[in-house]
């Protein structure tokens, strides 16, 4: 599966977007779309490279990182998720991953119940809620309704 035009611009939108880098709440440089590394050679970065405070972007580099980074996000989630959920649910789930990690998904309760055949939407839905930290609790909010297909730009 690949997100849907909704799943980008909503992920745009919980992500925010600076061109200049800056220091996260965890004092973690980041830049464009919530990258603290650089998917893609391009101009002047490295893949792989960490973000460095006083990096800038173009808009047009923020846009390239941004379609990279959302195709690795998105082939991981649908690699460890069984096929049997809607768009909605796996917008909401690779929103969920770009937040909180690769591992951080492949590890929760969420993925674990997800991935049951005819599992509960309602007790994934309040999984969401078991990763809000600091300023978090809208996104994850954002994130458990468009899961349930109850949240539409």
């Amino acid at each position: 599966m690949n997100l849907s035009p909704q799943g980008k611009q909503i992920l745009r939108i919980l992500e925010g977007e600076k061109l200049e880098a800056y220091p996260d709440s965890h004092g973690i440089p980041t830049i464009g779309i919530g990258m603290t590394f650089y998917p893609v050679n391009l101009n002047k970065f490295e893949a792989g490279q960490k973000v460095k405070l006083g990096d800038v972007l173009t808009q047009e580099e923020s846009d390239l990182f941004f379609f990279h980074m959302t195709i690795d996000f998105e082939r991981f989630v649908d690699s460890i998720t069984l096929d049997h959920i809607t768009q909605h649910e796996f917008d909401a789930l690779v929103c969920f991953c770009y937040n909180v990690g690769k591992s951080g998904y492949r590890d929760s309760d969420l993925r674990k119940i997800v991935n049951k055949p005819g599992f509960n939407r309602g007790t994934a839905e309040r999984k969401f809620f078991n990763w809000i930290r600091p300023n978090l609790a809208y996104r994850r909010h954002v994130e458990a309704n468009l899961f349930m297909g109850r949240f539409w730009l």
